[in-house]
């Protein structure tokens, strides 16, 4: 809805440097099975971006929305909800 959009604009921060520099530890994407969900028009991180980290984690299956934004599971919360339910189904 327009109303709920026009809040998440005039909410949504800057990425902060110390959530992209700060160690997290062994990543989970390394030992647990994967499944990823992108948007095509995010316009904070690059599709390229999404699509290497889909790699990189041997993702089991990798599902990109068109013309979806940054906020996919607000924006798209039935593509969001199919991915995590065959994801569940697999395991």
């Amino acid at each position: 809805p327009a109303a709920e959009a026009a809040l998440a604009a005039a909410t949504q921060r800057p990425f902060n440097s110390v959530a992209l520099n700060e160690a997290s530890g062994e990543p989970g994407w390394k030992t647990i099975p994967s499944w990823f969900i992108s948007p095509e028009r995010d316009l904070a991180i690059p599709l390229e971006t999404f699509r290497f980290m889909a790699e990189r984690a041997n993702a089991q299956q990798t599902v990109e929305i068109a013309g979806a934004s940054h906020a996919l599971p607000v924006s798209q919360p039935q593509a969001v909800t199919e991915v995590i339910l065959r994801a569940a189904a697999a395991i």
